[in-house]
């Protein structure tokens, strides 16, 4: 045993996580929320590379005494089977499913105070599950700070070149008004296809800030200086929305919470390299954030030897001399 701890398979309502445990001493758990898309439990998308984010924030977190649960979202890898239909996804659903792995982690730690954190749109869904949930803290990573929708009309403005952007617009205005669009341009349809409509009306209109307002709760807010996709403005608006926010604005990291530098090509290309570590600081700003006296109220004890915490619920672990498990 190397002091990293353990890894489990961990399964919920169809859908399939990771728990990550410290080989002795749990001091808190937390799960963890990826991103929007395809987005597993290691932060992979097929769309935008594999860059195991939320793998390396797993362990770095273990190494101080979190536990936590990051899992693939239901529709993605190994939550693949028996998916809804796209049609049938909403925002509300990712809520759900999000709080259902919190009645896990609780179940199998119980006595010890659960957090989440969430990466981009899983900050904003962190903050929703929070009001169905008794969560410890918050911990939200590169999340939007305004409706989604001024954050796509600012996108189409940047990316799309007209006459598409105006039809965008036109097809953006629809969906935030609750109504679909039955016939979308082919340039558009990666965005608007009819099938994720009813994810985008489910979604369009939350205000990120309201909901993380609506939290009682410590919270911790990460942003990043070399941002393609969330700006300033939204880091600052989701500052002002909560009385006790901590704040962490790290200078050199990018949306993936890498350090990199200022071209765009040396961005993008951190989306796709799993072996560039996360930024300077960050996971020591979050352990140090979850383990502070406001957030953790009770240490659990964990027993390597016999899997079993103090109230004898077995935990099925696996130690790494074996291998990680992804």
């Amino acid at each position: 045993m190397d002091g990293r701890g353990f890894e489990a398979v961990a399964t919920c309502a169809g859908m399939e996580g990771i728990f990550r445990a410290p080989s002795r001493e749990i001091k808190i758990g937390a799960v963890m929320i990826a991103g929007s898309g395809p987005t597993d439990a290691n932060g992979a998308n097929p769309i935008s590379g594999r860059n195991d984010k939320m793998r390396m924030l797993a362990a770095a977190l273990a190494a101080n005494g979190v536990a936590s649960l990051r899992y693939d979202k239901r529709g993605v890898a190994h939550s693949a089977a028996g998916a809804p239909p796209e049609e049938q996804m909403t925002l509300d659903a990712s809520v759900e499913d999000a709080g259902l792995w919190v009645d896990w982690l609780r179940e199998a730690l119980p006595g010890c105070p659960v957090a989440l954190i969430g990466h981009s749109e899983g900050a904003l869904i962190a903050c929703m599950t929070a009001r169905t949930r008794a969560i410890a803290a918050l911990v939200l990573l590169t999340g939007i700070g305004r409706r989604l929708e001024a954050v796509i009309a600012e996108q189409i403005a940047a990316n799309i070149p007209e006459p598409f952007a105006a039809k965008a617009r036109a097809t953006l205005a629809e969906l935030a008004a609750g109504r679909r669009v039955a016939s979308v341009d082919p340039a558009l349809t990666a965005l608007f296809r009819p099938s994720v409509q009813p994810y985008l009306i489910s979604s369009l209109t939350r205000d990120p800030a309201a909901e993380l307002a609506a939290f009682e709760g410590p919270a911790l807010i990460v942003g990043g200086g070399r941002d393609m996709q969330v700006s300033r403005a939204d880091f600052d608006r989701l500052s002002a929305a909560h009385a006790r926010a901590t704040t962490l604005w790290l200078e050199a990291m990018n949306h993936v919470l890498k350090d990199v530098g200022e071209t765009r090509k040396v961005n993008r290309a951190a989306y796709a390299d799993p072996m560039l570590p996360l930024a300077s600081g960050l996971s020591g700003a979050i352990s140090a954030f979850l383990l502070a006296p406001g957030v953790r109220r009770r240490t659990k004890s964990f027993d390597a030897a016999t899997n079993r915490d103090a109230s004898g619920l077995s935990i099925m672990l696996n130690p790494f001399e074996s291998g990680s498990l992804r």
